[in-house]
């Protein structure tokens, strides 16, 4: 079987907090469940104390920030053993319209950039400048320290600390 056609469907919310995520899904989620679930489908009631919880604790219902969805889709994949060739959310109208179209945007911003290899290069750069942020800003650090003797002046230990780089050069001034 071809795994690039395979589709998930999953439930997603994302929101700034995994608390307000799932507090945003909460009564939708609960409506959702006894009007369509239990009562149009027949579901029987009461498999779960608290099924939008279990879901998420499950990985089958991703609520939470960018990063928790994030992991979880991740996980999806891991447990594909394999990939698979989309990810599809259900418009299931859990939040308010403002809440949800917020999901979206944080989805977007955030969440497909990583699957869709689109912020390789800034995290690589990212790492790159954290790795070598000492050489970068290490003579400016200098220079400013310097600047200041030369004028026989001393340097405001506040000023070192707003200096880019300076925790790794340290606040000291000799």
């Amino acid at each position: 079987m071809d795994r690039a056609k395979w589709r998930l469907v999953v439930n997603v919310h994302v929101a700034e907090e995994d608390e307000l995520a799932l507090r945003q899904v909460q009564v939708g989620e609960r409506r959702e469940t006894v009007t369509y679930f239990e009562e149009t489908l027949g579901r029987p009631p009461g498999r779960h104390d608290d099924p939008l919880r279990e879901g998420v604790r499950q990985g089958t219902t991703l609520v939470g920030t960018p990063d928790t969805v994030i992991k979880g889709i991740e996980r999806l994949v891991e447990l594909s053993q394999g990939g698979f060739g989309g990810l599809l959310f259900r418009a299931h109208e859990w939040a308010s319209r403002e809440e949800t179209l917020r999901s979206y945007e944080l989805f977007a911003r955030y969440v497909m950039p990583r699957f869709q290899g689109s912020l390789a290069t800034i995290i690589d750069s990212n790492e790159w400048c954290r790795e070598n942020r000492r050489t970068i800003f290490g003579p400016n650090v200098e220079a400013i320290r310097r600047a200041y003797r030369d004028a026989g002046r001393e340097v405001p230990s506040e000023f070192l600390w707003r200096t880019s780089g300076a925790r790794d050069v340290g606040p000291t001034i000799p």
